[in-house]
């Protein structure tokens, strides 16, 4: 197999590295408002940084393991590079604070599960497969931009944030960043289940989160989910569930109950239909056709 040649500085496979937005921007005194970083060891690739090191979490795919091992082997060449320096300068003076922790870190101080990895052949950070842009200081995901603070940016890459420097949007704008990116759920996939670990974070910080977020979908769907209903002359009935295949399965099973004579079905079919039709996975259903269902 022909080796390929180690690009000398972050300018040779990135042309990012070389536009004016890049530039070095004027320090400004960030000491008080985020913790103290005393460096206890330099990397190597012998010994790498604990944020290229994939984690083993509960109930592991092997697709999650695959992905996790090339997100550690095309991000090693980082450490690697003699202008590992001329990376750092950039970005603007807060996040390259924790850009540079991640980079030194070798205490499993960075949260490789559920944070933000650099992938060099694509040159980006991303959090699970969505890619996340720093611009000058915020955040940007999904054409979102998101203010960043030390307390949003302890939350994303450390593996036990600092709360002290935590404030209440830094949480709700962490919260919108994990249900965008999917980074919690299995695969990826935002109809996947939660992929929850032992961890301090996940227990105290994400798992709260989602189920905040889950709560506000069920009183949102409780406001607005009877549309199919009215239209019927029905009551409301309302059903709750973790994906549309669940949905689906019920489906099926409720359409072979109403075949076999079952006729205290249709409520539950018209909910499930609905549901759909909310969610976005089918079009707004005719008359006509919710007349057959009944």
């Amino acid at each position: 197999m022909r080796s390929r040649r180690r690009p000398s500085s972050l300018t040779e496979i990135s042309p990012l590295a070389r536009l004016p937005y890049f530039q070095k921007y004027p320090p400004t005194d960030m000491s008080p408002m985020v913790r103290p970083f005393h460096p206890t060891a330099t990397p190597s690739l012998r010994q790498p940084p604990s944020f290229l090191q994939s984690t083993v979490i509960g109930e592991h795919q092997p697709e999650e393991e695959e992905e996790e091992s090339s997100v550690a082997s095309s991000s090693a060449s980082l450490l690697d590079m003699q202008g590992s320096q001329a990376f750092l300068e950039q970005y603007n003076h807060l996040p390259r604070i924790y850009v540079e922790r991640m980079i030194r870190d070798t205490s499993n101080a960075i949260d490789t599960t559920f944070g933000i990895h650099y992938d060099v052949e694509t040159d980006k950070w991303t959090m699970g497969r969505t890619p996340v842009t720093i611009s000058d200081e915020d955040l940007v995901v999904n054409g979102i931009r998101y203010k960043g603070t030390a307390g949003l940016y302890e939350l994303i890459i450390m593996n036990e944030p600092d709360e002290s420097l935590v404030s209440k949007q830094d949480r709700s704008n962490y919260k919108q960043i994990i249900i965008a990116t999917h980074v919690a759920r299995r695969n990826y996939d935002p109809t996947d289940q939660i992929r929850g670990n032992k961890s301090k974070k996940y227990k105290l910080i994400i798992k709260p989160l989602l189920k905040e977020e889950e709560e506000e979908t069920k009183r949102g769907r409780a406001k607005s989910g009877s549309g199919i209903f009215k239209e019927l002359g029905r009551p409301t009935e309302y059903k709750y569930w973790n994906s549309v295949h669940e949905l689906i399965r019920d489906l099926e099973v409720l359409w072979g109950e109403k075949m076999a004579g079952n006729t205290g079905v249709q409520n539950d079919i018209i909910s499930i239909v609905e549901e759909l039709y909310e969610e976005g996975y089918i079009k707004k259903p005719t008359r006509p056709f919710l007349r057959q269902l009944v």
